[in-house]
């Protein structure tokens, strides 16, 4: 697993009032989730570029998805990634939700990569067809949904 870059769905003025040491509160807990994504039991998923988009609301409560650029996913991806959040302590959050991208690769890929390079969009999020600036409002809908599921 080779991590590229990550993405902040938020300005820095939300993620320093939601996180106690700003954006770069996000640092420790990214390291310790690709520590865990890292774990060799994981299936190797195709050599494409990948991505995790991980909420964290407030409360402590995380939901991620697993995103491909290419579109192919392996069924224990998303298992994999609920198992590496279940593991991982989330940042003190506080106002609202948090919402970032891991952006990785299993192999190499010839695609650019890079701030910008790629924005992750899960497929739910697709399917129902916001745009990026309704995002955080679309997350916390499916957050709260899938919460209440489990």
């Amino acid at each position: 697993m080779k991590l590229h870059s990550v993405t902040l769905y938020q300005p820095d003025y939300v993620l320093e009032a939601r996180l106690s040491s700003g954006a770069y509160g996000l640092i420790g807990f990214i390291r310790a989730l690709v520590a865990q994504l890292a774990q060799p039991e994981f299936e190797n998923p195709p050599a494409d570029d990948r991505a995790v988009v991980i909420a964290i609301h407030e409360d402590g409560r995380m939901r991620g998805w697993a995103v491909s650029k290419s579109g192919a996913l392996l069924e224990s991806e998303q298992e994999h990634l609920n198992a590496a959040l279940n593991s991982t302590q989330p940042p003190e959050v506080a106002g609202g939700l948090v919402l970032v991208a891991v952006h990785y690769s299993s192999g190499e890929s010839s695609e650019a990569r890079g701030p910008g390079a790629w924005i992750p969009c899960p497929k739910p999020w697709s399917a129902m067809g916001v745009g990026r600036e309704e995002v955080e409002a679309l997350v916390t809908r499916f957050f709260e949904a899938c919460v209440r599921r489990m």
